[in-house]
This record gives C-alpha cells, sequence and structure tokens, in this order.
C-alpha cells in the first residue's frame, strides 16, 4: 500500500495565534506549504494485516536511543519552538482540558526493568506495556500480566509513556525460577505464532502489492490523460488569441490607411475593393510583418512584436529552457525598474559588456531586440542600449511587463503556436 503525506491549511486566526491576537492576513493569500527532501523509513502492514514484526527493536525507530532526546536534541528542540513555533494544537489545555487529565494520569515506564524484560527475549513494546499495565512495580508482575493476556490484539503495540532512569542501582531484580520458565515458554510460542502469521500474511501482501500496482498505473494513467487535454486546451486557447491579435492589426492598418488617405484629400474606396487592396497579414515563420515607417508603429503592433519576439526566442532555444526563463526574469526586471524610476539615468542605460547582461540576456539575439522594441537605442558606438527619456512611454512598458510575466508562468509559452 503506497504510503502519503497529507497537509492541511487551517485558519486559526481565533485561536491559533497569540490566543487569536494576531488575525491571518488574506491580502497575502493563496497559502501554500512546501516540502523538499522528504523522505520516510516505514514497515510494510495495514490494518486487516496487522505486522507485529513492526515494533521490532530491529527498526531503527524502535531503538533504544529514540526512547527520548538527550540534552543536545532537546535544547535544539526548545531553541526550535521558541523561534518557529507559534500555537501547538496537541497541547492546547485551554480547548482540549482533557489533555491536562491524560498528563497526569500517565505513569512513568523503568528502564531497567524494560532491559531486563528485553533480556528474557521479550519485544520492547510488549515488555513496556506489561509493565505500564502491571503498575511498574516489579519484573515478576510483568511477567504474570504477558501470560494472562497474550492473546490480547494490542500487546504488541508501543505505548506511548516516558521512561523512567534510574542509575543508583544496577542490581537485577530477583526473579523465581518458576517465573523464568514461564517466560521461556512464552517467547517460544510467541515466536511460532508468529512465524505461522507470517506465513499465512505472505499471499495476502502479494495481493496488496498488486492492487497498489495497479491503483498506481491507473492513477499514472489517468494523469497523463489530463495532461494532455491540458495541453489541447492551451494550445488551442493561445491559437485563437494570435488569431484575434492579427485580426486586430488588420483592422487597426485599414483604419490607418483610411486617415492617411483622407489627409491626402484622396477618394476613399469602397469596403469590398479596401479590402482586397489592403495587404493582410501574412502568417510567417519567423515574425510578423512591421508596418511601414509612412504609417508609423502603434502601440498594438509594437506588443505583438515584443510577444513574437519572445516567442522566437523560446522556440530557438528549447533545449537551454532554464537560461531562457532566467532571460525573461532579467528582462523583467530592466522593464520594472525603469517603469517605477523612469528619471533615473541608470536605470535607464545599460551596458552591453557588462558579463551579467552577457550571461543573461545578451547571449540572446531576441532579447537585445526585445529591449529595442521598448525604446531602448544603441549608442556610443554600440557599446551601450540607451532610452531617451522622451521616449519613454509607460503604456509600452506596462504591456511588456505582462508579456514577460505570461512568458515566465505560462510553460507552453511560445512552443504551441502555429508557426511551429
Amino acid at each position: 500500500m503506497p504510503m502519503q503525506l497529507l497537509v492541511s491549511l487551517w485558519d486559526g486566526s481565533d485561536w491559533a495565534t497569540d490566543g487569536g491576537k494576531t488575525k491571518a492576513n488574506w491580502t497575502q493569500a493563496p497559502f501554500q506549504a512546501h516540502f523538499q527532501d522528504f523522505n520516510i523509513d516505514g514497515c510494510s502492514a495495514t490494518p486487516k494485516i496487522p505486522h507485529k514484526d513492526c515494533y521490532n527493536a530491529k527498526y531503527w525507530w524502535n531503538g533504544k536511543n529514540y526512547w527520548q532526546l538527550d540534552q543536545r536534541q532537546m535544547k535544539a528542540y526548545e531553541d526550535v519552538k521558541k523561534k518557529y513555533m507559534n500555537y501547538d494544537y496537541c497541547t492546547d489545555k485551554n480547548r482540549h482540558p482533557w489533555y491536562r487529565k491524560l498528563e497526569m494520569d500517565v505513569e512513568e515506564v523503568n528502564k531497567k526493568l524494560v532491559d531486563e524484560l528485553e533480556e528474557m527475549g521479550f519485544p520492547l513494546a510488549r515488555a513496556m506495556r506489561a509493565l505500564y499495565q502491571s503498575g511498574n512495580s516489579s519484573l515478576e508482575d510483568a511477567i504474570n500480566w504477558i501470560v494472562e493476556h497474550e492473546d490480547d490484539p494490542e500487546i504488541d503495540q508501543m505505548p506511548s509513556v516516558p521512561v523512567k532512569i534510574e542509575i543508583e542501582n544496577f542490581e537485577p531484580s530477583f526473579v523465581s525460577e518458576e517465573v523464568r520458565l514461564t517466560a521461556q515458554k512464552l517467547r517460544e510460542k510467541s515466536r511460532k505464532r508468529n512465524k505461522e502469521e507470517d506465513m499465512k500474511s505472505v499471499p495476502n501482501r502479494e495481493k496488496e502489492r498488486i492492487k497498489a500496482g495497479k491503483e498506481l498505473q491507473e492513477a499514472k494513467n489517468i494523469a497523463e490523460e489530463n495532461e494532455r487535454k491540458r495541453f489541447i486546451a492551451l494550445k488551442k486557447a493561445e491559437k485563437a488569441e494570435e488569431n484575434r491579435a492579427r485580426e486586430k492589426i488588420r483592422q487597426k492598418l485599414q483604419q490607418d490607411k483610411l486617415e492617411r488617405r483622407s489627409r491626402l484629400e484622396q477618394p476613399v474606396q469602397n469596403n469590398a475593393s479596401l479590402k482586397t487592396s489592403t495587404p493582410m497579414v501574412q502568417e510567417n515563420k519567423e515574425m510578423l510583418p512591421v508596418m511601414s515607417t509612412e504609417i508609423g508603429v502603434t502601440l498594438t503592433t509594437k506588443v505583438e512584436l515584443m510577444r513574437e519576439c519572445l516567442r522566437s526566442l523560446r522556440r530557438c532555444n528549447k533545449h537551454v529552457d532554464f537560461k531562457v526563463k532566467r532571460a525573461f526574469e532579467t528582462l523583467l526586471i530592466y522593464v520594472r525598474n525603469v517603469a517605477r524610476n523612469p528619471d533615473e539615468d541608470k536605470f535607464r542605460k545599460i551596458r552591453l559588456s557588462n558579463p551579467a547582461f552577457k550571461e543573461r540576456v545578451g547571449i540572446f539575439e531576441q532579447g537585445v531586440k526585445f529591449l529595442e522594441l521598448c525604446g531602448f537605442e544603441r549608442v556610443e558606438g554600440g557599446k551601450y542600449l540607451f532610452l531617451p527619456r522622451d521616449k519613454f512611454d509607460m503604456a509600452v512598458f506596462n504591456s511588456a511587463g505582462n508579456i514577460l510575466q505570461s512568458a515566465i508562468t505560462n510553460p507552453f509559452f511560445g512552443l504551441l503556436s502555429a508557426e511551429e
């Protein structure tokens, strides 16, 4: 059966955060929890097929070293609690009064007696449970309790009780020969029974393994099918977006041509002839056509050119996708700095020979082209990119920022277009 890690995020604003004094800041939503390098060791068992061997001392978590924290570990634990833990749900005595009673009812288990029971061959969990249930009084009482409760289903489950360590007396407890013989018979009977249960559980464990394998394969198939549908949907959406953008450009070209002819006092053709004579936006595998300088580059056209520039950068460098994403992120920083501080010369001037710029953006021709579309010009013999203050256009930089944000967050940006 596959193991899982389940996590839930609760709104504890009324009780968890400093007793409800500090409220959750929902402007920071959505809240997410991440796990890194998570690993877990376990013992194979199911509710229907309990495996008593899981309480065996061969598993590291049942070892004596993990019964309690040492002084150094306890100090580290307290430091973490002090710095990072704001609330402990399990020890909230105000909301859960039963916890206070549970703390008072728990007794300690004598470690010396536990060691002696283990030396006699009893599992750690059974030894601790026997001492706890027999009042932690003597070795003989614990063995008698084991005799009376050897058929209990929970006899080998580890009890959640603290261990009392006594260092002043190392002499072993006195046990009669009759009790020792009884303990020996119990050990032999327990080994025989565990062996028989293991033999019976082998076929069931194999069935569980096969069933779990089938469930994992079905889940994998469903995930692959959902990913395929998502891929198709994204491709259709991006194609529809490109078609709408081309239509806007075509309509803008028609409008600009009408206005230009009107200014020149030329007769306006009817819609049918205009539609025939207006140069259509042709699909090209390189990029969208640039409008003539006579008409002027409009904002709509410039936005499309910037988007196509980034798509081209992504398509031509699929093999170094991490460098492409880094270039997009760096361009977004440049664009945001200028948009927020348009009067600062240091943000409007970029040295092309700068090592950081060359490594992140300069290695891509389309990256430099994108900055030029934003208004940057080559100056001082092509050594710098400079944006004159009077050529700064906030609308252009807002659009550039939105396009870069889409390129960074959309994993299929530039990979699903019709040009591919």
